[in-house]
């Protein structure tokens, strides 16, 4: 059976692998592996800093349009062990499915 990879280890795999290659592409925005590991790092930091660990994790609202900066962003709120509750602006409850 194959050795089971976890996120961060697939995440480390791809920046040695492909550091200098696209990693994500949205309406022309272009984001390499290196870049988006650094950026979601960056992030995960600050959160980290602003946060009170050791308290039972809550989750991270996250209002972003659908950019390519979105995924830098939902990965620094798990690599800062929470969970990201994303709010599309324009929708009137953050819960809400349906927007």
């Amino acid at each position: 059976m194959p050795e089971r990879l976890d996120l961060w280890s697939l995440l480390a795999t791809a920046v040695d692998r492909f550091g200098d290659h696209p990693a994500v592409r949205v309406d022309g925005e272009r984001m390499t592996h290196r870049e988006l590991d650094a950026q979601s790092d960056e992030i995960a930091g600050m959160l980290r800093d602003r946060l009170v660990l050791g308290l039972e994790p809550r989750p991270v609202g996250l209002v972003v349009s659908r950019t390519g900066q979105l995924v830098p962003c939902l990965l620094g709120i798990l690599k800062a062990g929470r969970r990201a509750f994303p709010w599309t602006p324009g929708c009137r409850t953050a819960a809400s499915s349906s927007c």
